[in-house]
């Protein structure tokens, strides 16, 4: 198995919390279209709907603020189109066998839904073989007994 990489000092790690909530703000009455949901991090619940996860999008933003003109990028959703991506983080499917698959007790169907949360980390590294790929190590709970504990590489 990979070593743990969350609590190594030399890792970029975060937490996060998912949570279905209308896209227009939890105080609108529209929530009977599914394209008005988005997910968000930040803890309130007010829609009826139930969510399946299959994946993450993730994405990230980088300040070089120590040139003698500070540039930002983003590749965040909300922001004009760079030459860098988003990526795409396919959970795995559930799994009860212990092969050597990734780690996964989570039924992706069933995952979130009203009243409940997805809590996880992601911890990055810069990979030893290719220093221009990233490590991730994913790990996520619902809070009912359910977890994933995944590796990915991005290339």
């Amino acid at each position: 198995a990979p070593p743990d990489i969350t609590t190594r000092p030399e890792f970029l790690c975060g937490e996060f919390e998912l949570f279905p909530i209308p896209q227009s703000g939890p105080d609108e009455e529209d929530t009977d279209t599914p394209d008005a949901h988005w997910w968000r991090a930040d803890g309130r619940s007010c829609t009826d709907l139930q969510y399946r996860v299959d994946a993450l999008v993730v994405w990230f933003d980088v300040k070089f603020d120590h040139a003698h003109v500070p540039v930002e990028y983003s590749t965040g959703p909300e922001v004009p189109w760079t030459l860098w991506q988003q990526t795409i983080l396919r959970l795995p499917p559930p799994s009860f066998t212990g092969t050597g698959a990734p780690e996964c007790r989570l039924d992706a169907s069933a995952m979130l839904q009203p009243g409940r949360t997805l809590r996880g980390r992601m911890a990055l590294r810069q990979a030893s073989a290719d220093r221009r790929d990233i490590d991730i190590k994913l790990s996520m709970e619902d809070g009912r007994g359910g977890s994933i504990n995944t590796y990915y590489t991005l290339q």
